[in-house]
C-alpha cells in the first residue's frame, strides 16, 4: 500500500507540513569492536548520527594495514577537534568506535571499478546498508568509506535523505588519497561538509577558488600531511546557520547572528540542501505532490514539500502589501468549485500524525477556510 493524502480546498499555500563475512583479521589488519546499535525505528530517522569509518575490501583484495586504519583514526579525530574549534561551543560530530569497520565486499576490485562514476558510491552504501540491516531512513551513521582503489579518484560526500537533519550520509575515498595525497585532512573535512547537508559557497555567489570556507576549493587552505595551512580553511557564517539545522549530528550547536556572523558581514539569503542519493533497491526520499486544480502563477504544488517554511515577508512599499513568491507556494488555477485538491505520495507506508496548513500569502490573500482528507 502506498498511501495517498488529499486535501481538498482553493488556496495559496506557503509550505506542507550481503551475506558477508568477516575477513580473517591478522597481524596487519583491523576490525571494528564496537557493537552496532540496531535501528530505533523502521522507516523514522534516527535520533543520532555519528561518524562511523569503514574499510571497504573488495573480494579479492588483501585487507589493509593496521597503520592505515590508524591513520584514519588520526585525520577522523583531527576533523572532530577542527569541527569543535569553527563552532564556537556549539560542539562536535561524534566517532563511532576507535577503529575503523573491516567490511569485505561481495565482488572483486575490477567489477566496483567499472561502474560508472556515479554508481560506485550507491553501491558501496547499498551492501553496507543491507549489511547492517538498517534502510536509508533509520540509518544511524554517515559512514566514511575507504575503497581499495589503487588510483586517486575523484571523493565524494553527501547526505542520503534530502534535508539538512534527513540522518545518516556518506563520505567516500580511496585508499590510495588516504596514503599518497597530502591534501587528505583537507578533502576530508570538505566532504564530511557535504555529508551533513553543505553545498558548495558557490550558492552564495561566492568564488570557490578564493574564498576561505572548508566548502571552497582555495589551494591557499590546504592541509599538508598531517600539518595545518598557515592560512587554514573555515566555517564562514552560512556553513554555521546550516549545520545548525542538523541536530542529529550537532545537537548542542544553535545560530547565533552576535556569535557567528561578523560586524559588517553580508549573510546570504540562500538555503539549500543538497539532494537526496538515488539508491539501488531502496525506495526515493521523494515525497510528491500533484493537484487537478492548476498551478497558477508559475507557482507548483510540488514546491509544498520543502522541509521548512519560508518566512512570509510583506512588502509595505507595494500599497496592498502583497509579496508572492512562486518558487515556494503552490497557487491554484480558478475554476468553478470552492474546493481545490491536492494529492501528496509518500515513498514509504506513513504514520500521519499531524496536519498543519500555512495558507494564504501575504497575510492577506486565500486562506483556507475548510479542510476535507482522503486515505488512499
Amino acid at each position: 500500500m502506498t498511501p495517498r493524502l488529499k486535501v481538498v480546498q482553493r488556496i495559496c499555500v506557503a509550505c506542507l507540513l550481503i551475506s558477508l563475512v568477516f575477513p580473517a583479521v591478522d597481524a596487519r589488519a583491523v576490525a571494528q569492536t564496537a557493537k552496532v546499535p540496531k535501528p530505533e525505528f523502521e522507516f523514522l530517522p534516527p535520533t543520532s548520527v555519528s561518524i562511523f569509518p569503514v574499510f571497504f575490501v573488495s573480494s579479492d583484495q588483501p585487507n589493509p594495514p593496521r597503520q592505515e586504519a590508524e591513520l584514519l583514526m588520526r585525520h577522523l579525530q583531527w576533523a572532530q577537534r577542527w569541527f569543535l574549534e569553527q563552532l564556537k561551543g556549539g560542539g562536535t560530530f561524534e566517532i563511532f568506535g576507535s577503529q575503523p569497520y573491516l567490511l569485505r565486499g561481495r565482488h572483486p576490485l575490477a567489477h566496483y571499478v567499472a561502474l560508472p562514476a556515479g554508481e560506485r558510491a550507491p553501491v558501496h552504501l547499498e551492501e553496507l546498508l543491507e549489511h547492517f540491516e538498517f534502510s536509508r531512513f533509520n540509518c544511524p551513521f554517515i559512514f566514511v568509506i575507504i575503497v581499495d582503489e589503487k588510483k586517486e579518484r575523484p571523493a565524494g560526500g553527501r547526505p542520503i535523505n534530502s534535508g539538512f537533519n534527513g540522518g545518516g550520509g556518506i563520505v567516500q575515498m580511496s585508499r590510495a588519497e588516504l596514503t599518497k595525497s597530502p591534501g587528505f585532512q583537507s578533502t576530508l573535512r570538505h566532504e564530511l561538509g557535504h555529508s551533513f547537508g553543505l553545498q558548495h559557497v558557490s550558492l552564495y555567489d561566492y568564488d570557490m577558488k578564493t574564498n576561505r570556507s572548508t566548502m571552497a576549493y582555495n589551494q591557499q587552505n590546504r592541509t599538508n600531511k598531517l600539518q595545518e595551512s598557515p592560512t587554514p580553511a573555515i566555517l564562514i557564517p552560512e556553513d554555521i546557520r546550516a549545520l545548525a539545522l542538523n541536530d542529529r549530528v550537532f545537537p548542542r550547536l544553535e545560530f547565533d547572528p552576535q556569535k557567528h556572523v561578523p560586524a559588517g558581514y553580508s549573510l546570504s539569503p540562500r538555503m539549500s540542501p543538497l539532494p537526496p542519493m538515488k539508491l539501488p533497491n531502496h525506495p526515493d526520499d521523494k515525497v510528491t505532490v500533484v493537484s487537478r486544480s492548476g498551478e497558477e502563477a508559475t507557482s507548483r504544488a510540488q514546491n509544498l514539500v520543502r522541509r521548512r517554511i519560508v518566512p512570509n515577508e510583506r512588502n509595505e512599499a507595494n500599497r496592498q502589501g502583497i509579496n508572492y513568491d512562486p518558487s515556494s507556494m503552490w497557487h491554484s488555477d480558478d475554476t468553478k468549485t470552492p474546493w481545490r485538491t491536492l494529492e501528496v505520495t509518500f515513498p514509504v507506508e506513513t504514520r500521519l500524525t499531524a496536519i498543519r496548513i500555512h495558507s494564504q500569502h501575504s497575510g492577506r490573500v486565500h486562506p483556507v477556510r475548510k479542510f476535507r482528507l482522503s486515505v488512499f
